[in-house]
This record gives structure tokens, C-alpha cells and sequence, in this order.
């Protein structure tokens, strides 16, 4: 398996691994940023890292907004449920 360790503990590994997963999706999930959840799992490459960037449309929304919010412009993208209630009525 390549690991250096013995293959009765590959399972463990695994488990462990999981949760790290699960943390972080749980972080990004919760608003934090993707250089908070580097630093907190020890990612030296922000590559790593970014496996977890599509779990957080909202903040690609809000990101798109403050530019828009900058120009003196409405916001640029809404929640996707308002937006489609707004284009539904």
C-alpha cells in the first residue's frame, strides 16, 4: 500500500483521514475561509487545501458582491432560492 506502516492499521488510517475530511468540509460548510482550514489540518500546499473550495457557493456569491457593492451597483448574484422565486413570479 505504500505507507509505512503495517497493513492491519491501514484501516485505522483511513478512519483518521475521514475525519479530517469531515472537518473541514465542516469548517468551510461553516463560513471559514480556506486559509483558516490550511492552517488548522497543517496543509503545507494550498492545492491540498482546495479540495474543499466547491463546499462554500454562498461565499463565491458574497465574494462576487463586494465588488459589485464597491462600484455602487446592487448585488450581482442573489441566493439561488430567491432568485428563483423572483423569476417564477
Amino acid at each position: 500500500m505504500g505507507h509505512a506502516f503495517p497493513r492491519q492499521f491501514y484501516f485505522f488510517w483511513l478512519r483518521l483521514n475521514d475525519l479530517r475530511h469531515s472537518y473541514a468540509s465542516f469548517l468551510v460548510n461553516a463560513g471559514r475561509s480556506l486559509y483558516e482550514v490550511q492552517k488548522l489540518l497543517w496543509h503545507h500546499d494550498p492545492k491540498v487545501t482546495m479540495r474543499y473550495a466547491h463546499l462554500s457557493p454562498q461565499g463565491m456569491r458574497e465574494a462576487v458582491n463586494v465588488v459589485g457593492n464597491l462600484v455602487g451597483r446592487r448585488a450581482v448574484v442573489a441566493n439561488a432560492p430567491q432568485a428563483a422565486a423572483t423569476v417564477a413570479a
